[in-house]
């Protein structure tokens, strides 16, 4: 094989392509012929049709370049297809060491050199590069040592039921030396059910690193700066407990019916009974306010004779008493103080 010098128009894009190539590819590849020079040849079949290199044809032209280098190959239609669509699928199935890769990145930026040549942003560094999310072995992650939220058994049981409903959409989130900055009360859960494996996405920072404090601070505070419109709150928790239960939501009847109550003015629910009701708790039996009378005595002889004429039965420590007499009640409804 040799590497020939043509005209640029004589390369064929072929049309059947698979791989999309985006505006951005082309500008960042662009930029590195710019930069570098164009120092890779297009792959093209006996027909001239690009076999291999789409993306810097398409660059080269963007530039303005009237030639391009190639090297042309005896393909079959089958092997042109086939090594088209192995080396564009190839570079998926790679992930960066990102402990090296950052090391480089901050040796370009010690040199004040263009980051972006390398096909990176500064943006992509302003948080620590992460690996391709990963399923990690329970065992092998340690919850942080700084961590201070706790998970108790009414929330786990949520989390648990939302698992085995939904699977595990939330990735754990840990640091390089597999401390958990992010997702504890899952991981807890998941130990619950005996699960072995979890989703997690490990960052290039150490776990005492503040960045990693940051984040584990982040993940039990940010949330609580959302505004909640309750009554919505509350009108989608009574759809779901309409065809299910409440539990995997956080919330149970108990803590619906207080919120059905807080967030609905007098003349939809006048009470907190008339909420538990709508909300399907067992019905309670209103109570009534029974009178009350207060009766005053001068002296114990008069306290005593009034107990005679009602025919009670009063002791040292008796401060209220029914009326007709029920034995062993302290509902007050009559009271006896002693005034001087």
């Amino acid at each position: 094989m040799k590497i020939e010098e043509v005209d640029i128009n004589e390369i064929i894009p072929y049309k059947n392509n698979p791989r999309e190539i985006s505006q951005e590819s082309i500008t960042k590849v662009a930029e590195s012929i710019k930069q570098f020079g164009n120092n890779q040849p297009i792959v093209v079949d006996n027909n001239n049709i690009i076999v291999v290199g789409h993306t810097r044809w398409k660059a080269l032209k963007q530039l303005g370049k009237t030639k391009a280098f190639i090297i042309k190959k005896d393909f079959s239609k089958n092997d042109a297809i086939a090594y088209r669509i192995m080396d564009n699928r190839s570079s998926e199935n790679n992930k960066w060491e990102t402990n090296l890769l950052n090391q480089e990145i901050e040796a370009l930026k010690l040199g004040n050199f263009d980051i972006s040549l390398t096909g990176f942003d500064l943006e992509d560094f302003k948080i620590p590069f992460t690996n391709k999310i990963v399923s990690k072995n329970i065992s092998d992650l340690k919850p942080h040592p700084k961590n201070y939220k706790k998970h108790p058994e009414d929330q786990l049981q949520h989390l648990i039921n939302s698992i085995k409903e939904n699977g595990i959409y939330r990735t754990i989130i840990i640091s390089n030396d597999n401390y958990i900055l992010a997702g504890h009360g899952v991981v807890e859960a998941c130990k619950k059910l005996n699960l072995k494996k979890v989703p997690t996405l490990q960052l290039n920072i150490d776990s005492n690193n503040i960045k990693a404090l940051k984040l584990l601070t982040a993940d039990n505070e940010v949330s609580h700066l959302g505004e909640v419109n309750e009554r919505e709150l509350s009108e989608i928790l009574k759809d779901i407990l309409d065809k299910d239960t409440l539990l995997g939501t956080g919330y149970d009847e108990m803590m619906l019916s207080n919120l059905i109550f807080i967030t609905r003015p007098k003349d939809e629910i006048d009470s907190i009974n008339a909420a538990q009701e709508w909300v399907g708790l067992p019905e309670y039996e209103r109570s009534v306010n029974p009178e009350k009378i207060t009766v005053s005595f001068e002296n114990k002889e008069d306290r005593n004779e009034f107990a005679k004429k009602l025919g009670i039965r009063l002791t040292e420590k008796t401060k209220s008493i029914w009326f007709p007499y029920r034995e062993d009640d302290d509902v007050k409804s009559i009271e006896f103080t002693d005034e001087a």
